[in-house]
């Protein structure tokens, strides 16, 4: 449980870290940060994403998954 209060303490500063940005289009961001919160409360599973992206149609990005409760019915235990 500290683990789940923990990981939705950080997913709350990054929020209000990133919403102090002033870019005016979402195409001028260069890189994202995602954490699948729903994953997060209800499994207990991390999900995190952080992609670069150089150009309108290009991205490069990596994805880790693991999952903390190994005994539930989620079919992965950890993904790179």
């Amino acid at each position: 449980m500290k683990t789940i209060q923990l990981f939705s303490l950080i997913f709350c500063f990054s929020f209000f870290g990133h919403a102090q940005n002033d870019s005016s289009s979402i195409f001028s961001r260069r890189q994202e940060v995602k954490i699948g919160i729903v994953k997060l409360l209800a499994g207990p599973i991390f999900e995190g994403t952080y992609e670069y992206i150089p150009d309108r149609n290009i991205g490069y990005g990596a994805s880790l998954l693991f999952n903390f409760n190994t005994s539930n019915d989620y079919f992965e235990n950890f993904s790179i």
